[in-house]
């Protein structure tokens, strides 16, 4: 997540939580990975959406 290659820290975070399913902090990391990502297809449709009106 710190070289901002949200896709590529999701894929990470999965395959630690393979090795440690219990792990909180995974989890929390994922959560939010999946919420920035979430947030720039948010960003992502409105600029599209003007681009097509």
């Amino acid at each position: 997540m710190a070289l901002n290659d949200i896709d590529a820290a999701v894929e990470s975070f999965k395959k630690a939580l393979e090795f440690e399913p219990n792990d909180a902090g995974i989890k929390k990391e994922l959560a939010a990975a999946k919420k920035k990502i979430s947030d720039r297809r948010d960003l992502e449709r409105k600029a599209y959406s003007k681009m097509f009106q």
